[in-house]
């Protein structure tokens, strides 16, 4: 019983070509005017897409756009539900041509790494690496989660404001060390510090986003109780590729999103 209204193709990305975003932008305010929630995401508003977000082709000027036109759909319509979702970028370097891909792969294990162990050898390892690297591309990877980060900040205030019924920020390919896991870490803090932090939530993934929140609110008009069952006792505390922490927590960040009841009993799901 849920009417799914969708933006024409023709305004979407399509691989590497971004997405129409002053269109978007024009067509999300027509159609908010007629529902009752609103999945947006901010990567296709700023950048284009999730490809273009990996080389932050849009500008701040962008940002100021896409924060300003949340709020001005939030005033406009004032009963409707902003679920919105934005992403954390992968770990690797954008330019997948580059000779300093392994190399910064390495460097973002090792930042990660060092400042959650602070040992001599890590941070000496780290200082090592970093001399084998070209400084603008160092720069340029810490400006782009830096940038991704502050954004971060400003949807978190507009949950704080109640603008932004439901944030969910997703955190593209990693592994278990990698700088996108710090930028996640000062988040969930950040998280910590707002009154109505139940409306946040951070996942590994980014895909699945925008269907798992369908799937948050198809649950509030029909609640779903369900038993997570593992093909064997191991699957729970594998770390998968590309995913920086076990199987089990992220079925755990899936069920918490789309405010699923884990049951022990298979006859209760």
């Amino acid at each position: 019983n849920i009417n799914i209204i969708l933006p024409p193709t023709e305004l979407l990305d399509n691989y590497q070509q971004p997405a129409n975003k002053s269109a978007l932008i024009k067509w999300l305010k027509q159609s908010a005017t007629t529902a009752d929630y609103a999945i947006i995401s901010t990567d296709m508003l700023i950048h284009g897409g999730l490809l273009n977000s990996r080389l932050a082709s849009g500008s701040l000027a962008d940002e100021d756009e896409t924060i300003a036109t949340l709020q001005e759909i939030h005033n406009n319509n004032i009963n409707l539900k902003l679920l919105v979702f934005n992403i954390i970028p992968r770990i690797w370097l954008p330019d997948n041509e580059s000779k300093y891909q392994q190399q910064i792969l390495e460097y973002s294990k090792l930042k990660d790494k060092a400042q959650q162990t602070n040992t001599e050898d890590d941070l000496t390892a780290l200082a090592k690496l970093e001399q084998t690297i070209p400084i603008d591309i160092i720069e340029n990877y810490n400006a782009l989660f830096e940038r991704n980060y502050n954004l971060n900040l400003r949807l978190l205030k507009l949950v704080q404001d109640n603008v932004i019924s439901n944030l969910v920020i997703g955190q593209d390919d990693g592994q278990q060390y990698g700088i996108s896991n710090i930028i996640k870490n000062r988040l969930c803090k950040d998280v910590e510090t707002l009154s109505n932090k139940e409306n946040v939530n951070i996942t590994r993934g980014t895909d699945e986003v925008a269907l798992t929140l369908l799937g948050q609110i198809i649950g509030k008009q029909t609640p779903l109780k369900v038993k997570v069952i593992y093909n064997n006792e191991n699957s729970p505390n594998i770390i998968m590729p590309y995913m920086p922490h076990s199987v089990a927590k992220t079925i755990q960040e899936k069920i918490k999103i789309t405010e699923l009841i884990n049951v022990d009993n298979e006859d209760d799901a």
